[in-house]
């Protein structure tokens, strides 16, 4: 597939603060706009317009856009979660805390559903559940555009918290969960711990049906000198 996190993906990382979003009855509290970053790059690379290319040194100590750029990631962000109520889908159940039976799900059948998704020519964005057990904050959205499955099951990923860099999620073992890792090496959080979720899930939630594509609600001006 055509997409390439340091061509298509922003150029700065996710640093916005927190927000809060309403689904239906429910106040759902976002870490930063992950899912507005994921939906906006996949926006600007269906309608194949150039992405902007900011980096986070434009915009001085705040580190991250405000203005129109930041308005439309927040719509997006809004729509990610609200689309089929998909805010929901990162509150787990009690009775889904069986490890190994969702570790097998959330790794193995909904790799396939992935697979169908990215065989299709589109790419997928996800929904990373936090290792911690009914953590909605600890989640996370990032976008799948390929896997492989030798010598196992894994997912490249554009990762709004790791701009420019090629992540790949693999999937280690119920206690470990899917690990995060950038060159072989896996990504360590400031806490010394390695970066990684309890499991993954396909967000059906990108308009794909739109035709012609959504287009981006934000087009970077060219200078010419």
């Amino acid at each position: 597939m055509n997409f390439l996190p340091a061509r298509d993906g922003y150029h700065f990382a996710n640093e916005f603060v927190n927000q809060v979003v309403a689904v239906s009855f429910i106040k759902f509290q976002t870490k930063g706009l992950c899912g507005g970053m994921v939906m906006t790059a996949l926006d600007y690379w269906r309608s194949k317009v150039p992405i902007p290319t900011y980096t986070s040194s434009d915009f001085g100590a705040q580190r991250v856009p405000g203005g129109k750029l930041y308005e439309y990631i927040l719509e997006r962000q809004i729509h990610s979660l609200t689309t089929k109520a998909m805010a929901t889908r990162w509150i787990v159940a009690p009775w889904n805390n069986f490890p190994e039976r969702f570790h097998d799900w959330a790794t193995k059948d909904e790799f396939e559903v992935i697979k169908q998704q990215i065989n299709m020519g589109r790419p997928a964005m996800l929904g990373l559940w936090s290792m911690k057990s009914g953590d909605v904050l600890g989640g996370h959205q990032v976008l799948c555009y390929g896997y492989d499955t030798n010598p196992s099951p894994r997912l490249f990923i554009y990762d709004p918290n790791h701009p420019n860099q090629e992540v790949v999620l693999i999937p280690d073992s119920p206690a470990k969960g899917c690990i995060l890792e950038i060159g072989g090496i896996p990504i360590i959080r400031k806490d010394g711990t390695n970066e990684a979720y309890r499991g993954y899930f396909f967000t059906d939630v990108y308009n794909w049906d739109e035709n012609p594509p959504y287009q981006p609600k934000y087009k970077q001006l060219a200078m010419i000198i």
